[in-house]
């Protein structure tokens, strides 16, 4: 089986969340895991990553499919410069599971904090929508690790997307994947919690069943069409 080197992989690992924001792009959570296997066959298809973003859903919900998917990435050597994960900083993101599990991905990643154009691994979103009081029991207990940062957010209705739950902002622009040197996949490649492909990170639940491209398993062929 051909590899691909993917600049950025995101891969939706739950769609449950513990939270209701008003601004929310994804729209209502389902209880909804994405499968191991998904995680497994898909990655037989990846040789190296620049970016990998796990997200949700809210991600500390599902340590359990954050170590199998750095277990797969170890069986199938694949290596990754950088792992990306924002969580709402609930009761979970607190979780000796979850932190635990974060620390293993940073040990992993090629880059780390001692380099110039290091990006922390971790980020807290930190805005209107969210529990601030809770939030500084969240910096208190994960400020010490490297990877760990606080993102402040200044949504207005001009910055939102208008998918899920906003009723505010911009539309949703989405752009197609482009392949370099017959192995280079430029742009975005997100693997959801069903086993299905899009090409954009910001889409919607809704969207992204209008917007498929693909199963996984039909990756390699949906690749040959566009080289």
């Amino acid at each position: 089986m051909k590899k691909y080197h993917i600049d950025n992989l995101f891969i939706e690992i739950t769609r449950r969340c513990n939270m209701r924001c008003e601004h929310c792009l994804r729209g209502a959570a389902q209880r909804v895991d994405i499968q191991s296997g998904y995680v497994s066959e898909f990655l037989k298809q990846v040789s190296s990553v620049y970016s990998l973003t796990i997200t949700g859903g809210e991600p500390s919900l599902n340590v359990e499919g954050i170590l199998h998917l750095l277990k797969e990435l170890k069986k199938n050597k694949v290596s990754v410069e950088y792992f990306y994960i924002v969580t709402n900083g609930s009761k979970s993101t607190m979780s000796q599971k979850f932190v635990d599990a974060c620390i293993d991905l940073y040990k992993y990643q090629d880059l780390k904090s001692t380099d110039s154009n290091f990006m922390p691994m971790l980020q807290m979103s930190d805005d209107e929508y969210h529990n601030q009081k809770l939030h500084h029991k969240v910096v208190e207990a994960l400020d010490v690790y490297k990877f760990f940062s606080v993102r402040k957010n200044r949504y207005t209705r001009d910055n939102l997307l208008k998918e899920g739950r906003s009723r505010y902002g911009r539309k949703l622009l989405i752009s197609d994947l482009t392949i370099e040197d017959d192995e280079r996949i430029l742009g975005d490649v997100y693997l959801n919690a069903l086993g299905y492909i899009t090409t954009d990170c910001d889409m919607s639940y809704k969207t992204q069943n209008k917007k498929k491209i693909c199963h996984y398993s039909k990756f390699p062929e949906y690749l040959q069409s566009v080289s």
